[in-house]
């Protein structure tokens, strides 16, 4: 059976036609690039160590099909990063004013400030006492193997890494066309996998080890474990919550 069609239905059906591979592609891939300023916090371990009340950074992110790859990287006083990568899903609501829900998981690292106290074995903070017990050639081998491994102590002493997943809630308003100012908050959970706790582990066996070959000199070598933070307690409390709060201004293509 034969159609005909007159020229404003083939009209109309080539503008759809047009149209739709825009919109498709439109949908299918977006960028962003954000600068924001932004405040953050959390609990259990990560509230003592981790202190970033105001901080200012920068995102990119790649929406495919749907699903977003986000980075992040940011500066807080004094001398603290914070760095994520995430992936996640979120639903846009509204066009001039854009009220945006989503959901994020991926990994936070915070870089700790630089330590008061470096790391080593000061001889001279030890009590007569023990330096006497444990004698100066013992002292000096245990000093060369605590260095051994003390950068790597400073290391993980100032990076803590979180596998989090966090609920975003973002507010934008498109100033222009391709450029947006708002405000955001989210809130996760955390676990962590990194911290201290590893060389303290490390610090102990050393001591161990030492009590091991001169028992006799055992209370010295504990109140030298005290002075290396061996007897320190590997037990931190990986799970809680982190969140944080900002202002931003993006461009979105």
């Amino acid at each position: 059976m034969n159609r005909r069609f007159s020229p404003a239905a083939l009209a109309a059906l080539a503008a759809c036609a047009l149209a739709f591979p825009v919109a498709a592609r439109a949908d299918l891939l977006t960028f962003s690039a954000a600068g924001k300023a932004l405040t953050t916090g959390g609990t259990g371990y990560l509230a003592d160590v981790w202190d970033g009340p105001f901080g200012y950074g920068v995102e990119a992110g790649i929406e495919l099909l749907g699903i977003d790859v986000l980075g992040e990287a940011y500066m807080f006083a004094p001398d603290q990063y914070q760095f994520s990568g995430n992936l996640g899903f979120d639903m846009d609501f509204g066009e001039t004013v854009r009220v945006t829900p989503g959901v994020l998981a991926g990994a936070i690292v915070y870089y700790l400030p630089e330590p008061t106290n470096p790391s080593g074995l000061d001889v001279d903070t030890l009590p007569a006492n023990v330096k006497a017990q444990i004698g100066a050639d013992n002292l000096a081998k245990i000093d060369a193997k605590y260095r051994d491994f003390a950068e790597d102590e400073e290391m993980a002493n100032r990076t803590l890494t979180a596998l989090t997943t966090r609920a975003r809630l973002t507010l934008e308003y498109a100033i222009l066309p391709l450029l947006f100012i708002g405000a955001e908050a989210d809130v996760g959970l955390h676990y962590l996998v990194s911290g201290s706790d590893a060389t303290t582990k490390a610090k102990r066996d050393l001591i161990a080890s030492q009590k091991a070959e001169n028992p006799t000199a055992s209370e010295a070598y504990d109140a030298l474990g005290d002075a290396i933070g061996a007897n320190d307690s590997t037990e931190i409390d990986r799970t809680g919550l982190n969140y944080s709060a900002g202002l931003f201004l993006k461009v979105e293509l």
